[in-house]
């Protein structure tokens, strides 16, 4: 897994489900204008999965089109994260707005602590990583002297 490409995707989740809290508190949108209003934002490119839910969307319901989209979608995020997307199949569209926006915000706060997560183990992993290249530099360079 690169842990690099693991962080911006979560950051990019957190921006999504950001994106779908503001279109659901003030514009009250249908879940499927949503998704064609996500797909048309070049910010939501990296997230491939949108354009499998908006094909998806046409022979089969929305959370069974979310959630299978997810599973489909060649991700570098881990497990538990791609498991937390998936369960945002069953809060768009399924309760009030203020339902939905109460459990997004716990989604967002979940996939905040994941990206903490992320950043922490790419920035350990990381100076592991140069440390190791410079030890093997030094050992290289001590084995030709």
């Amino acid at each position: 897994m690169n842990l690099k490409i693991n962080q911006k995707q979560i950051e990019k989740l957190i921006q999504l489900v950001n994106w779908i809290k503001t279109e659901i508190r003030y514009t009250q949108a249908e879940i499927y204008d949503i998704v064609n209003d996500l797909l048309s934002n070049n910010n939501f490119k990296s997230l491939s999965f949108l354009n499998d839910v908006k094909n998806n969307m046409n022979s089969m319901p929305f959370p069974t089109a979310w959630e299978t989209a997810i599973t489909n979608w060649n991700s570098s995020i881990l497990k538990e994260d791609e498991e937390l997307l998936s369960s945002m199949a069953n809060i768009l569209g399924a309760s009030d707005s203020t339902g939905q926006i109460s459990a997004l915000d716990h989604i967002e706060k979940r996939f905040e602590t994941s990206y903490e997560f992320a950043k922490n183990l790419c920035e350990t992993k990381g100076k592991l990583c140069k440390s190791l290249g410079i030890l093997m530099g030094l050992a290289v360079l001590v084995i030709f002297i």
